[in-house]
Protein backbone atom coordinates (compact mmCIF):
# COMPACT_ATOMS: atom_id res chain seq x y z
CA UNK A 1 0.00 0.00 0.00
CA UNK A 2 0.91 3.10 -0.59
CA UNK A 3 -0.83 5.25 1.85
CA UNK A 4 1.49 7.48 3.88
CA UNK A 5 4.50 6.30 2.22
CA UNK A 6 4.14 9.73 -0.69
CA UNK A 7 3.84 12.39 1.82
CA UNK A 8 7.19 14.05 0.81
CA UNK A 9 7.20 17.04 -1.63
CA UNK A 10 10.01 15.55 -3.18
CA UNK A 11 8.79 13.71 -7.15
CA UNK A 12 11.46 11.37 -7.01
CA UNK A 13 11.23 10.28 -3.14
CA UNK A 14 7.69 9.62 -3.62
CA UNK A 15 8.15 7.45 -6.90
CA UNK A 16 11.05 5.19 -5.31
CA UNK A 17 8.66 5.07 -2.44
CA UNK A 18 6.24 3.58 -5.05
CA UNK A 19 8.73 1.47 -6.81
CA UNK A 20 9.94 -0.02 -3.15
CA UNK A 21 6.40 -1.35 -2.61
CA UNK A 22 5.07 -2.65 -6.45
CA UNK A 23 8.13 -3.59 -7.66
CA UNK A 24 9.48 -6.39 -4.38
CA UNK A 25 7.34 -8.78 -5.16
CA UNK A 26 9.17 -9.32 -8.88
CA UNK A 27 12.35 -8.57 -7.03
CA UNK A 28 13.12 -11.61 -9.83
CA UNK A 29 12.29 -9.46 -12.83
CA UNK A 30 13.79 -6.84 -11.63
CA UNK A 31 17.27 -8.20 -11.30
CA UNK A 32 16.98 -9.63 -14.47
CA UNK A 33 16.35 -6.14 -15.70
CA UNK A 34 19.38 -4.81 -13.81
CA UNK A 35 21.59 -7.64 -15.70
CA UNK A 36 20.28 -6.31 -19.12
CA UNK A 37 21.07 -2.71 -18.29
CA UNK A 38 24.56 -3.03 -17.16
CA UNK A 39 25.46 -5.46 -19.91
CA UNK A 40 24.27 -3.07 -23.12
CA UNK A 41 25.68 -0.13 -21.01
CA UNK A 42 28.85 -2.01 -21.02
CA UNK A 43 28.60 -2.37 -24.59
CA UNK A 44 27.63 0.55 -25.32
CA UNK A 45 31.02 2.27 -23.90
CA UNK A 46 33.01 -0.20 -25.11
CA UNK A 47 32.20 0.11 -29.14
CA UNK A 48 33.49 3.70 -28.79
CA UNK A 49 37.00 2.40 -27.93
CA UNK A 50 36.64 0.04 -30.59
CA UNK A 51 36.43 2.71 -33.04
CA UNK A 52 39.36 4.57 -31.75
CA UNK A 53 41.76 1.73 -32.23
CA UNK A 54 40.27 1.31 -36.16
CA UNK A 55 41.52 4.79 -36.71
CA UNK A 56 44.22 4.65 -34.98
CA UNK A 57 45.52 1.73 -36.70
CA UNK A 58 45.20 2.94 -40.03
CA UNK A 59 46.83 6.02 -39.39
CA UNK A 60 49.50 4.62 -37.85
CA UNK A 61 52.75 4.55 -39.13
CA UNK A 62 53.67 0.74 -39.96
CA UNK A 63 50.11 -0.88 -40.73
CA UNK A 64 49.67 -3.44 -42.59
CA UNK A 65 47.92 -6.23 -41.56
CA UNK A 66 43.90 -5.20 -43.19
CA UNK A 67 42.27 -8.47 -41.36
CA UNK A 68 43.05 -7.01 -37.80
CA UNK A 69 40.54 -3.91 -39.53
CA UNK A 70 38.27 -6.34 -40.73
CA UNK A 71 37.78 -8.19 -37.22
CA UNK A 72 37.66 -4.85 -35.58
CA UNK A 73 34.42 -4.02 -37.54
CA UNK A 74 33.17 -7.20 -36.87
CA UNK A 75 33.56 -6.84 -33.75
CA UNK A 76 32.18 -3.32 -33.73
CA UNK A 77 28.74 -4.05 -35.27
CA UNK A 78 28.42 -7.51 -33.73
CA UNK A 79 28.64 -5.46 -30.25
CA UNK A 80 25.84 -2.68 -31.53
CA UNK A 81 23.58 -5.38 -32.67
CA UNK A 82 23.74 -7.04 -29.53
CA UNK A 83 23.48 -3.94 -27.57
CA UNK A 84 20.34 -3.22 -29.20
CA UNK A 85 18.96 -6.93 -28.86
CA UNK A 86 19.88 -6.17 -25.05
CA UNK A 87 17.36 -3.06 -24.42
CA UNK A 88 14.54 -4.24 -26.67
CA UNK A 89 14.34 -7.29 -24.25
CA UNK A 90 15.08 -4.68 -21.71
CA UNK A 91 11.59 -2.89 -22.79
CA UNK A 92 9.87 -5.61 -22.72
CA UNK A 93 10.82 -6.60 -19.18
CA UNK A 94 10.27 -3.23 -18.06
CA UNK A 95 6.79 -2.94 -19.20
CA UNK A 96 6.24 -5.78 -18.03
CA UNK A 97 7.12 -4.70 -14.26
CA UNK A 98 5.02 -1.31 -15.47
CA UNK A 99 2.19 -2.95 -15.91
CA UNK A 100 1.82 -5.79 -13.32
CA UNK A 101 2.82 -2.87 -11.21
CA UNK A 102 0.12 -0.64 -11.36
CA UNK A 103 -2.29 -3.09 -11.90
CA UNK A 104 -1.97 -3.84 -8.40
CA UNK A 105 -1.88 -0.19 -7.70
CA UNK A 106 -4.91 0.02 -10.08
CA UNK A 107 -6.47 -2.79 -8.36
CA UNK A 108 -5.84 -1.68 -4.40
CA UNK A 109 -7.16 2.12 -5.39
CA UNK A 110 -10.48 0.71 -6.54
CA UNK A 111 -10.89 -1.77 -3.77
CA UNK A 112 -10.30 1.09 -1.26
CA UNK A 113 -12.80 2.95 -3.23
CA UNK A 114 -15.52 0.28 -2.91
CA UNK A 115 -15.06 0.45 0.72
CA UNK A 116 -15.64 4.45 0.65
CA UNK A 117 -18.94 5.23 2.02
CA UNK A 118 -21.82 6.47 0.02
CA UNK A 119 -21.40 9.20 0.98
CA UNK A 120 -18.17 10.17 -0.92
CA UNK A 121 -19.56 8.39 -3.72
CA UNK A 122 -22.79 10.72 -4.56
CA UNK A 123 -20.02 13.50 -4.42
CA UNK A 124 -18.15 12.31 -7.54
CA UNK A 125 -19.07 11.79 -10.97
CA UNK A 126 -18.40 7.82 -12.43
CA UNK A 127 -16.33 9.81 -15.16
CA UNK A 128 -14.47 11.57 -12.96
CA UNK A 129 -13.35 8.63 -11.05
CA UNK A 130 -12.62 6.60 -14.03
CA UNK A 131 -9.75 8.52 -15.14
CA UNK A 132 -8.94 9.05 -11.29
CA UNK A 133 -8.08 5.26 -11.55
CA UNK A 134 -7.56 4.07 -14.66
CA UNK A 135 -5.92 7.83 -16.06
CA UNK A 136 -4.06 8.33 -13.07
CA UNK A 137 -2.85 4.98 -13.01
CA UNK A 138 -1.95 4.62 -16.84
CA UNK A 139 0.38 7.53 -16.74
CA UNK A 140 2.26 6.16 -13.66
CA UNK A 141 2.44 2.95 -15.77
CA UNK A 142 4.49 4.90 -18.62
CA UNK A 143 6.54 6.41 -16.09
CA UNK A 144 7.19 3.12 -14.09
CA UNK A 145 8.73 1.60 -17.10
CA UNK A 146 10.23 4.85 -18.18
CA UNK A 147 12.10 5.24 -14.79
CA UNK A 148 12.90 1.27 -13.99
CA UNK A 149 14.81 0.93 -17.42
CA UNK A 150 15.68 4.38 -18.68
CA UNK A 151 16.40 6.60 -15.87
CA UNK A 152 18.74 3.62 -14.83
CA UNK A 153 20.31 2.93 -17.73
CA UNK A 154 20.93 6.71 -18.70
CA UNK A 155 22.73 7.66 -15.21
CA UNK A 156 24.62 4.76 -15.56
CA UNK A 157 25.48 5.74 -18.96
CA UNK A 158 26.65 8.84 -17.82
CA UNK A 159 28.90 7.71 -15.48
CA UNK A 160 30.35 5.20 -17.58
CA UNK A 161 31.08 7.56 -20.49
CA UNK A 162 31.99 10.12 -18.18
CA UNK A 163 34.77 7.79 -16.34
CA UNK A 164 35.83 6.91 -19.59
CA UNK A 165 36.72 10.06 -20.61
CA UNK A 166 38.80 10.82 -17.74
CA UNK A 167 40.85 7.76 -18.60
CA UNK A 168 40.81 9.57 -22.21
CA UNK A 169 42.08 12.98 -20.64
CA UNK A 170 41.35 14.30 -17.53
CA UNK A 171 40.47 17.93 -18.98
CA UNK A 172 37.65 16.92 -21.09
CA UNK A 173 36.24 14.44 -18.53
CA UNK A 174 36.45 17.48 -15.51
CA UNK A 175 34.89 19.64 -18.24
CA UNK A 176 32.22 17.64 -19.13
CA UNK A 177 31.69 16.17 -15.52
CA UNK A 178 31.47 19.51 -14.40
CA UNK A 179 28.74 20.48 -17.08
CA UNK A 180 26.98 17.56 -17.09
CA UNK A 181 26.45 18.30 -13.06
CA UNK A 182 25.19 21.48 -13.92
CA UNK A 183 23.05 20.80 -16.75
CA UNK A 184 21.32 18.08 -14.92
CA UNK A 185 20.67 21.01 -11.79
CA UNK A 186 19.26 23.21 -14.53
CA UNK A 187 17.01 21.27 -16.04
CA UNK A 188 16.07 19.90 -12.67
CA UNK A 189 14.93 23.31 -11.98
CA UNK A 190 13.37 24.14 -14.24
CA UNK A 191 11.26 21.75 -15.01
CA UNK A 192 9.18 22.80 -11.48
CA UNK A 193 6.58 25.40 -12.51
CA UNK A 194 5.40 22.97 -14.51
CA UNK A 195 4.74 20.20 -11.85
CA UNK A 196 1.28 22.46 -10.66
CA UNK A 197 0.17 22.72 -14.33
CA UNK A 198 0.38 19.39 -14.98
CA UNK A 199 -2.33 19.03 -11.88
CA UNK A 200 -4.45 21.31 -13.24
CA UNK A 201 -4.69 19.51 -16.53
CA UNK A 202 -5.48 16.11 -14.89
CA UNK A 203 -8.03 17.59 -12.82
CA UNK A 204 -9.47 19.01 -15.97
CA UNK A 205 -9.52 16.04 -17.79
CA UNK A 206 -11.54 14.11 -14.91
CA UNK A 207 -13.81 16.67 -15.04
CA UNK A 208 -14.30 16.17 -18.51
CA UNK A 209 -14.90 12.57 -18.28
CA UNK A 210 -17.63 13.07 -15.76
CA UNK A 211 -19.06 15.61 -17.53
CA UNK A 212 -19.77 13.49 -21.10
CA UNK A 213 -20.48 10.36 -18.71
CA UNK A 214 -23.07 11.96 -16.65
CA UNK A 215 -25.01 13.79 -20.25
CA UNK A 216 -24.87 10.28 -21.80
CA UNK A 217 -26.46 8.39 -18.78
CA UNK A 218 -29.11 11.34 -19.16
CA UNK A 219 -29.29 11.30 -23.08
CA UNK A 220 -33.04 10.95 -22.84
CA UNK A 221 -34.10 13.48 -20.78
CA UNK A 222 -31.75 15.34 -22.54
CA UNK A 223 -33.14 15.41 -26.02
CA UNK A 224 -36.71 15.09 -24.88
CA UNK A 225 -36.44 18.92 -23.48
CA UNK A 226 -34.36 20.30 -26.25
CA UNK A 227 -31.03 20.54 -24.14
CA UNK A 228 -28.55 19.70 -26.67
CA UNK A 229 -27.07 23.00 -27.46
CA UNK A 230 -26.79 23.85 -23.66
CA UNK A 231 -25.47 20.02 -23.22
CA UNK A 232 -23.02 21.17 -26.10
CA UNK A 233 -21.94 24.64 -24.68
CA UNK A 234 -21.10 23.07 -21.56
CA UNK A 235 -18.85 20.55 -23.14
CA UNK A 236 -17.34 23.33 -25.35
CA UNK A 237 -16.70 25.03 -21.51
CA UNK A 238 -14.32 21.95 -20.40
CA UNK A 239 -12.69 21.42 -23.55
CA UNK A 240 -11.87 24.87 -23.72
CA UNK A 241 -10.49 24.87 -20.02
CA UNK A 242 -8.65 21.77 -20.83
CA UNK A 243 -6.69 23.17 -23.96
CA UNK A 244 -5.96 26.42 -21.67
CA UNK A 245 -4.73 24.41 -18.35
CA UNK A 246 -2.64 21.99 -21.18
CA UNK A 247 -1.50 25.11 -23.04
CA UNK A 248 -0.28 26.28 -20.11
CA UNK A 249 1.34 22.52 -19.17
CA UNK A 250 3.56 22.69 -22.31
CA UNK A 251 4.83 26.00 -22.15
CA UNK A 252 6.52 25.37 -18.87
CA UNK A 253 7.82 22.38 -19.76
CA UNK A 254 9.16 24.30 -23.09
CA UNK A 255 11.70 25.24 -20.76
CA UNK A 256 13.01 22.12 -19.80
CA UNK A 257 13.30 21.31 -23.62
CA UNK A 258 15.61 24.63 -24.19
CA UNK A 259 18.14 23.67 -21.36
CA UNK A 260 18.41 20.36 -23.26
CA UNK A 261 18.85 21.34 -26.70
CA UNK A 262 21.19 24.12 -24.93
CA UNK A 263 23.22 21.69 -23.50
CA UNK A 264 23.24 19.73 -27.13
CA UNK A 265 24.84 22.52 -29.10
CA UNK A 266 27.27 23.52 -26.18
CA UNK A 267 28.29 19.76 -25.59
CA UNK A 268 29.52 19.75 -29.38
CA UNK A 269 31.05 22.91 -29.65
CA UNK A 270 33.21 21.86 -26.65
CA UNK A 271 34.37 18.88 -28.00
CA UNK A 272 35.88 20.97 -30.70
CA UNK A 273 37.55 23.68 -28.77
CA UNK A 274 39.03 21.42 -26.67
CA UNK A 275 40.08 19.13 -29.08
CA UNK A 276 41.86 20.39 -31.39
CA UNK A 277 45.25 21.80 -29.19
CA UNK A 278 45.21 18.89 -27.67
CA UNK A 279 46.00 16.78 -31.22
CA UNK A 280 48.08 19.67 -32.45
CA UNK A 281 50.27 19.10 -29.18
CA UNK A 282 49.97 15.64 -29.17
CA UNK A 283 48.58 14.91 -25.86
CA UNK A 284 45.38 12.70 -27.72
CA UNK A 285 44.98 10.76 -30.96
CA UNK A 286 43.14 11.79 -33.85
CA UNK A 287 41.23 8.66 -32.80
CA UNK A 288 40.89 9.70 -29.27
CA UNK A 289 38.73 12.55 -30.34
CA UNK A 290 36.45 10.48 -32.28
CA UNK A 291 36.37 8.48 -29.13
CA UNK A 292 35.71 11.59 -26.92
CA UNK A 293 33.01 12.56 -29.96
CA UNK A 294 31.10 9.27 -29.78
CA UNK A 295 30.80 9.79 -26.22
CA UNK A 296 29.63 13.39 -26.19
CA UNK A 297 27.14 11.95 -28.93
CA UNK A 298 26.30 9.13 -26.18
CA UNK A 299 26.37 11.28 -23.66
CA UNK A 300 24.09 13.76 -24.91
CA UNK A 301 21.44 10.97 -25.37
CA UNK A 302 20.97 10.19 -21.43
CA UNK A 303 20.89 14.06 -21.23
CA UNK A 304 17.99 14.80 -23.54
CA UNK A 305 16.03 11.82 -22.11
CA UNK A 306 16.54 12.37 -18.43
CA UNK A 307 15.50 16.27 -19.32
CA UNK A 308 12.07 14.29 -21.09
CA UNK A 309 11.87 11.98 -17.81
CA UNK A 310 12.03 14.87 -16.06
CA UNK A 311 8.68 16.46 -17.86
CA UNK A 312 6.81 12.99 -17.47
CA UNK A 313 8.08 13.37 -13.88
CA UNK A 314 5.88 16.43 -13.61
CA UNK A 315 2.75 14.47 -15.08
CA UNK A 316 3.35 11.67 -12.78
CA UNK A 317 3.59 13.71 -10.07
CA UNK A 318 0.57 15.40 -10.49
CA UNK A 319 -0.71 11.47 -10.81
CA UNK A 320 0.83 10.28 -7.65
CA UNK A 321 -0.32 13.23 -5.22
CA UNK A 322 -3.76 12.63 -7.28
CA UNK A 323 -3.83 8.79 -6.35
CA UNK A 324 -2.70 9.32 -3.05
CA UNK A 325 -4.95 12.12 -2.22
CA UNK A 326 -7.48 9.19 -3.28
CA UNK A 327 -5.98 6.72 -0.37
CA UNK A 328 -6.13 9.23 1.93
CA UNK A 329 -9.68 9.35 1.73
CA UNK A 330 -11.32 8.00 4.75
CA UNK A 331 -14.53 5.99 4.84
CA UNK A 332 -16.91 7.23 7.52
CA UNK A 333 -18.19 3.47 7.94
CA UNK A 334 -16.20 2.00 10.36
CA UNK A 335 -15.58 -1.95 9.92
CA UNK A 336 -13.38 -3.17 12.83
CA UNK A 337 -16.35 -5.85 13.53
CA UNK A 338 -15.38 -9.43 14.50
CA UNK A 339 -18.53 -10.92 14.95
CA UNK A 340 -20.61 -13.65 13.06
CA UNK A 341 -23.78 -14.07 11.55
CA UNK A 342 -25.75 -17.31 12.45
CA UNK A 343 -26.65 -18.98 8.91
CA UNK A 344 -30.33 -18.83 9.82
CA UNK A 345 -33.11 -16.55 9.54
CA UNK A 346 -32.78 -12.81 11.28
CA UNK A 347 -34.86 -10.77 13.08
CA UNK A 348 -33.90 -6.72 12.83
CA UNK A 349 -34.93 -4.13 15.34
CA UNK A 350 -34.63 -0.41 14.88
CA UNK A 351 -33.63 1.34 18.00
CA UNK A 352 -34.41 5.17 18.30
CA UNK A 353 -32.90 5.66 14.69
CA UNK A 354 -32.03 9.20 13.45
CA UNK A 355 -30.57 9.65 10.15
CA UNK A 356 -29.34 12.98 8.09
CA UNK A 357 -27.69 13.42 4.90
CA UNK A 358 -27.42 16.88 5.38
CA UNK A 359 -26.92 18.30 9.02
CA UNK A 360 -30.20 19.73 10.27
CA UNK A 361 -32.26 18.39 7.88
CA UNK A 362 -33.55 14.90 9.43
CA UNK A 363 -34.80 12.50 6.78
CA UNK A 364 -35.47 10.05 9.72
CA UNK A 365 -36.24 10.78 12.73
CA UNK A 366 -36.50 8.34 16.01
CA UNK A 367 -37.20 5.37 14.08
CA UNK A 368 -38.20 2.28 16.48
CA UNK A 369 -39.22 -1.09 15.15
CA UNK A 370 -39.34 -4.65 15.04
CA UNK A 371 -38.90 -7.09 12.34
CA UNK A 372 -38.99 -10.78 13.77
CA UNK A 373 -37.30 -13.40 11.79
CA UNK A 374 -39.04 -15.04 8.90
CA UNK A 375 -41.38 -12.22 8.75
CA UNK A 376 -42.25 -9.64 6.21
CA UNK A 377 -42.44 -5.77 6.55
CA UNK A 378 -44.17 -3.55 3.95
CA UNK A 379 -42.90 -0.22 4.07
CA UNK A 380 -45.22 2.42 3.02
CA UNK A 381 -44.82 6.40 2.55
CA UNK A 382 -44.45 9.64 0.18
CA UNK A 383 -41.65 9.99 -1.89
CA UNK A 384 -39.16 11.46 0.26
CA UNK A 385 -40.17 9.91 3.38
CA UNK A 386 -37.22 7.91 4.22
CA UNK A 387 -37.83 4.10 3.02
CA UNK A 388 -35.17 3.93 1.20
CA UNK A 389 -32.78 5.64 3.21
CA UNK A 390 -33.45 2.91 6.05
CA UNK A 391 -32.71 -0.10 3.54
CA UNK A 392 -29.28 2.00 2.53
CA UNK A 393 -28.80 1.82 6.70
CA UNK A 394 -29.43 -1.74 7.35
CA UNK A 395 -27.19 -2.46 4.32
CA UNK A 396 -24.98 0.20 5.62
CA UNK A 397 -23.87 2.35 2.94
CA UNK A 398 -24.48 4.97 5.66
CA UNK A 399 -24.23 4.68 9.56
CA UNK A 400 -27.11 6.79 11.35
CA UNK A 401 -26.02 9.49 13.24
CA UNK A 402 -28.20 8.10 16.36
CA UNK A 403 -29.67 4.89 17.50
CA UNK A 404 -28.62 1.63 16.37
CA UNK A 405 -29.78 -1.20 13.55
CA UNK A 406 -29.58 -4.55 15.78
CA UNK A 407 -29.82 -7.82 14.37
CA UNK A 408 -29.58 -11.13 16.43
CA UNK A 409 -28.76 -8.63 19.41
CA UNK A 410 -26.22 -7.10 17.98
CA UNK A 411 -25.46 -3.61 16.62
CA UNK A 412 -24.54 -4.06 12.95
CA UNK A 413 -21.26 -2.33 13.45
CA UNK A 414 -20.20 -5.19 15.23
CA UNK A 415 -20.11 -6.98 12.79
CA UNK A 416 -17.38 -6.58 9.44
CA UNK A 417 -18.99 -5.27 6.25
CA UNK A 418 -18.80 -8.33 4.27
CA UNK A 419 -20.30 -10.55 7.12
CA UNK A 420 -23.49 -8.34 7.04
CA UNK A 421 -23.90 -7.72 3.17
CA UNK A 422 -23.67 -11.29 2.64
CA UNK A 423 -26.64 -11.83 4.32
CA UNK A 424 -28.26 -8.82 3.34
CA UNK A 425 -29.96 -8.85 -0.75
CA UNK A 426 -31.39 -5.80 -1.92
CA UNK A 427 -33.28 -5.15 -5.18
CA UNK A 428 -34.30 -2.35 -6.62
CA UNK A 429 -36.42 -0.42 -9.57
CA UNK A 430 -33.20 -0.18 -11.05
CA UNK A 431 -30.89 -3.32 -12.02
CA UNK A 432 -27.52 -2.74 -13.59
CA UNK A 433 -27.25 -5.02 -16.42
CA UNK A 434 -23.50 -5.79 -17.67
CA UNK A 435 -22.21 -6.70 -21.38
CA UNK A 436 -21.77 -10.62 -21.08
CA UNK A 437 -24.31 -13.32 -21.23
CA UNK A 438 -27.09 -13.98 -18.84
CA UNK A 439 -24.87 -16.21 -16.90
CA UNK A 440 -22.04 -13.76 -16.66
CA UNK A 441 -24.96 -11.49 -15.14
CA UNK A 442 -26.70 -13.72 -12.92
CA UNK A 443 -23.79 -15.03 -11.60
CA UNK A 444 -21.83 -11.69 -11.61
CA UNK A 445 -18.91 -13.42 -13.44
CA UNK A 446 -18.36 -15.90 -11.28
CA UNK A 447 -16.88 -18.55 -13.35
CA UNK A 448 -16.58 -20.88 -10.38
CA UNK A 449 -20.93 -21.11 -10.66
CA UNK A 450 -21.65 -24.48 -12.59
CA UNK A 451 -24.60 -23.95 -14.73
CA UNK A 452 -26.58 -26.55 -13.51
CA UNK A 453 -26.31 -24.51 -10.54
CA UNK A 454 -28.01 -21.60 -11.93
CA UNK A 455 -30.71 -23.75 -14.13
CA UNK A 456 -31.54 -25.17 -10.69
CA UNK A 457 -32.22 -21.43 -9.28
CA UNK A 458 -34.21 -20.13 -11.95
CA UNK A 459 -36.26 -23.45 -11.86
CA UNK A 460 -37.20 -22.91 -8.08
CA UNK A 461 -37.73 -19.54 -8.68
CA UNK A 462 -40.44 -20.64 -11.15
CA UNK A 463 -38.83 -18.88 -14.12
CA UNK A 464 -37.84 -22.02 -16.42
CA UNK A 465 -40.16 -21.03 -19.06
CA UNK A 466 -39.00 -17.63 -19.17
CA UNK A 467 -35.32 -18.91 -19.69
CA UNK A 468 -36.50 -21.35 -22.16
CA UNK A 469 -38.34 -18.26 -24.15
CA UNK A 470 -34.29 -17.10 -24.79
CA UNK A 471 -32.94 -18.66 -28.11
CA UNK A 472 -29.60 -18.83 -26.78
CA UNK A 473 -30.35 -19.63 -22.67
CA UNK A 474 -27.78 -18.91 -20.22
CA UNK A 475 -25.72 -18.20 -23.40
CA UNK A 476 -27.82 -15.04 -24.30
CA UNK A 477 -25.70 -12.11 -25.25
CA UNK A 478 -27.19 -9.08 -22.95
CA UNK A 479 -25.30 -5.51 -24.31
CA UNK A 480 -26.64 -2.17 -24.15
CA UNK A 481 -30.15 -1.72 -26.56
CA UNK A 482 -30.59 -5.28 -26.98
CA UNK A 483 -34.20 -5.04 -26.00
CA UNK A 484 -34.34 -7.16 -22.60
CA UNK A 485 -37.04 -5.05 -20.50
CA UNK A 486 -37.09 -4.07 -17.35
CA UNK A 487 -39.18 -6.22 -16.02
CA UNK A 488 -36.53 -8.80 -17.64
CA UNK A 489 -33.88 -7.01 -15.80
CA UNK A 490 -35.96 -7.44 -12.74
CA UNK A 491 -36.11 -11.42 -13.17
CA UNK A 492 -32.47 -11.43 -13.65
CA UNK A 493 -31.83 -9.53 -10.09
CA UNK A 494 -34.17 -11.99 -8.29
CA UNK A 495 -32.00 -15.25 -9.45
CA UNK A 496 -28.93 -13.45 -8.39
CA UNK A 497 -30.72 -13.31 -4.93
CA UNK A 498 -31.87 -16.74 -5.06
CA UNK A 499 -27.82 -17.54 -6.19
CA UNK A 500 -26.79 -16.00 -3.55
CA UNK A 501 -29.05 -17.08 -0.67
CA UNK A 502 -29.67 -14.26 1.81
CA UNK A 503 -31.26 -14.13 5.42
CA UNK A 504 -32.41 -10.77 4.66
CA UNK A 505 -34.15 -9.69 1.73
CA UNK A 506 -34.86 -5.36 0.60
CA UNK A 507 -37.09 -5.17 -2.27
CA UNK A 508 -37.12 -1.27 -3.27
CA UNK A 509 -40.28 -0.66 -5.03
CA UNK A 510 -38.96 -3.23 -7.33
CA UNK A 511 -42.11 -4.01 -9.05
CA UNK A 512 -42.65 -0.74 -10.20
CA UNK A 513 -42.00 -0.58 -13.80
CA UNK A 514 -42.84 -4.30 -14.50
CA UNK A 515 -45.30 -4.80 -17.66
CA UNK A 516 -48.11 -7.06 -16.60
CA UNK A 517 -46.66 -10.03 -17.99
CA UNK A 518 -43.56 -10.35 -16.50
CA UNK A 519 -45.47 -9.13 -13.31
CA UNK A 520 -46.96 -11.96 -12.94
CA UNK A 521 -43.73 -13.82 -12.84
CA UNK A 522 -42.23 -11.52 -10.58
CA UNK A 523 -44.95 -12.21 -8.26
CA UNK A 524 -44.50 -15.99 -7.98
CA UNK A 525 -40.74 -15.27 -7.48
CA UNK A 526 -41.33 -12.52 -4.37
CA UNK A 527 -43.59 -15.28 -3.14
CA UNK A 528 -40.93 -18.17 -3.29
CA UNK A 529 -38.24 -14.88 -2.35
CA UNK A 530 -40.06 -14.50 0.99
CA UNK A 531 -39.60 -18.39 2.26
CA UNK A 532 -37.93 -18.46 5.29
CA UNK A 533 -36.25 -15.55 4.80
CA UNK A 534 -36.63 -12.01 6.82
CA UNK A 535 -37.86 -9.37 4.11
CA UNK A 536 -38.65 -5.46 3.82
CA UNK A 537 -40.90 -4.61 0.98
CA UNK A 538 -40.67 -0.50 -0.23
CA UNK A 539 -43.88 -0.55 -1.52
CA UNK A 540 -45.12 0.71 -5.09
CA UNK A 541 -48.04 -1.37 -5.53
CA UNK A 542 -50.65 -2.00 -2.84
CA UNK A 543 -51.06 -5.85 -4.76
CA UNK A 544 -47.38 -6.81 -3.48
CA UNK A 545 -48.59 -5.81 0.40
CA UNK A 546 -51.22 -8.82 0.00
CA UNK A 547 -47.99 -10.99 1.24
CA UNK A 548 -46.34 -9.33 3.75
CA UNK A 549 -47.27 -10.37 7.65
CA UNK A 550 -46.73 -6.75 8.81
CA UNK A 551 -46.72 -2.93 7.67
CA UNK A 552 -44.93 0.48 8.42
CA UNK A 553 -46.26 3.69 7.38
CA UNK A 554 -43.58 6.98 7.04
CA UNK A 555 -44.39 10.55 6.84
CA UNK A 556 -41.58 12.71 6.85
CA UNK A 557 -38.93 10.59 8.08
CA UNK A 558 -41.51 9.31 11.33
CA UNK A 559 -43.15 6.20 11.66
CA UNK A 560 -46.89 7.28 11.74
CA UNK A 561 -48.49 3.82 11.95
CA UNK A 562 -47.30 0.11 12.03
CA UNK A 563 -48.78 -2.77 13.10
CA UNK A 564 -50.09 -6.21 11.81
CA UNK A 565 -51.07 -6.46 8.00
CA UNK A 566 -54.59 -8.33 8.88
CA UNK A 567 -55.57 -6.10 11.38
CA UNK A 568 -54.97 -2.77 9.75
CA UNK A 569 -57.05 -4.15 7.10
CA UNK A 570 -59.44 -4.63 9.60
CA UNK A 571 -59.61 -1.40 10.93
CA UNK A 572 -61.17 1.10 8.84
CA UNK A 573 -59.79 4.22 10.57
CA UNK A 574 -56.23 3.36 9.97
CA UNK A 575 -54.27 4.87 7.71
CA UNK A 576 -53.51 1.42 5.67
CA UNK A 577 -57.06 0.67 5.23
CA UNK A 578 -57.60 4.13 3.89
CA UNK A 579 -54.97 3.26 1.59
CA UNK A 580 -56.45 0.17 0.18
CA UNK A 581 -60.17 1.91 -0.41
CA UNK A 582 -58.18 4.42 -2.22
CA UNK A 583 -55.85 2.25 -3.42
CA UNK A 584 -53.07 5.34 -3.65
CA UNK A 585 -49.68 4.25 -1.49
CA UNK A 586 -49.28 8.09 -1.01
CA UNK A 587 -51.66 8.58 1.94
CA UNK A 588 -51.99 12.12 3.73
CA UNK A 589 -51.15 11.84 7.05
Amino acid sequence: MIRGRIKTKVPLTKYFNLLNVYLRPQIKKVMLLVVLILISTFLSVINPQILKYYIDTVLGPNFTDTSILTTAVLIYISIAIVAQLLVIIAVYIGQDLAWTSTNNLRFELLNHCLDLDMGFHNSKKPGSMVERIDGDVLMLSTFFSTLTLYLGRNVLLIISILVALFIESWIIGLVFTVFTILGLYFMTISSKPAIKHWGKVREATAETYGYIEERISGKEDILALGAEDNTMSGFHGLAKTQYEVGMKALISSSFVRIVIFAIVGISTTLVYMAGVPLVTSGAITLGGIFLIADYIRLLSNPIINIGFQAQELQQADASINRVAELFDTKTNLENNGIEKINDKALGITFKNLSFEYVENEPVLEDISLEIEANTSLGLIGKTGSGKTTLSRLIFRLYDPQKGEIVIEGRNIKQYPLKELRDKIAVVTQTVELFNGTLRDNITLFDRSIPDESVIKVIKNVGLESWLKGLKNGLDTEITAGNGFSAGEAQLIAFTRVFLRNPKIVILDEASSRLDPATEVLIDRAVVKLLENRTSIIIAHRLATLNQVDTIAILDQGKIVETGERKELEKDKNSKFAKLLETDVLEVSV
